[in-house]
């Protein structure tokens, strides 16, 4: 599946450069061999809920989806995006800001990724040709990704617990580089937008300015007329 590049450099006059505090990628050591799915959930509700990052807690988090029927249903291994975001908005909480399910449209994700410098939010990707991504597992075809963060020159920081790197390492890895090139090439098929989970200082707008006084001056019957004049930083009135 090609996706469509309507954007292939990055529009800022500035450059750009944001990644989400604390982002951590669990590795894919657990033994299943089918838990890409629980595992970007699990990195995303670690910062989100504070959730443990560990296989004890992934063990745990693969049981209640196979449970409520999230996750290897028959003949159908793993987790599919919709899965994913069935997971996330009925059980864990949060509401997916977008869902883009496998073969849909994926015209905007190229324009959703520039966008992260400025939204903060973290993106589930699912590609479908993951063995293509620098390091992964060779043979790896469909497979689930979290992106965090966006480098004008370095690409998105992404959690991949399925590089050959975070396999020999095991636990918790940190989050790799990719450039878009590389992202297309994994062939992405599909996606999750999520909510920010450290917003973006928002510029306050400048204070109205107090509406002016009213100031009514009136001189003694008959008497002269009042003149006001300013002597220092005080208004005096001489009549």
């Amino acid at each position: 599946m090609t996706v469509p590049d309507t954007t292939t450099t990055f529009t800022s006059a500035s450059p750009v450069h944001w990644t989400q505090p604390g982002l951590a990628a669990l590795t894919e050591t657990d033994g299943h061999g089918d838990t890409c799915g629980p595992i970007v959930l699990l990195d995303y509700r670690h910062l989100a809920h504070g959730v443990p990052l560990d296989v004890t807690t992934l063990d745990a988090a693969r049981a209640e989806l196979i449970r409520w029927g999230l996750m290897d249903a028959p003949g159908l291994p793993g987790m599919t995006i919709q899965q994913l975001a069935a997971a996330l908005s009925q059980h864990y909480q949060v509401e997916p800001i977008k869902v883009v399910g496998y073969g849909g449209d994926m015209s905007a994700f190229h324009n959703e990724l520039e966008r992260l410098g400025d939204t903060h939010q973290l993106v589930i990707v699912l590609h479908t040709d993951a063995a293509k991504l620098p390091d992964n597992q060779p043979g790896v075809a469909n497979h689930f990704t979290l992106i965090g963060g966006i480098d004008s020159t370095e690409g998105y920081w992404t959690c991949n617990g399925d590089t050959e790197t975070a396999l020999r390492s095991g636990g918790v890895t940190s989050p790799v580089w990719y450039t878009w090139a590389q992202l297309e090439a994994s062939q992405p098929a599909g996606y999750i937008l999520l909510p920010a989970l450290d917003p973006p200082a928002t510029t306050p707008p400048p204070p109205s300015a107090p509406p002016a006084a009213e100031v009514t001056i009136t001189g003694a019957p008959g008497g002269p007329e009042p003149v006001v004049t300013l002597a220092g930083n005080r208004w005096q009135v001489v009549l």
